[in-house]
């Protein structure tokens, strides 16, 4: 979840190729708006294809 959180935030970098700088640079306030919504209360046991966030709509993973 982590990763994915991380991935989806980065801020792309303009004239780079993501196989050149990867998903891009780090961006703290996506990364934390997009954790407010990840679900808490999933287990182990927790059904394949449960929502994994609190509500539908995803936030924007950019800086606004």
């Amino acid at each position: 979840m982590i990763k994915m959180t991380l991935i989806y935030t980065a801020q792309r970098l303009a004239g780079y190729t993501i196989f050149e700088k990867g998903a891009g640079e780090l961006n703290v306030e996506g990364a934390i708006r997009l954790t407010k919504i990840i679900r808490t209360d999933l287990t182990n046991t927790t059904l394949l294809g449960t929502p994994s966030l609190i509500t539908n709509a995803l936030p924007s993973p950019y800086l606004q």
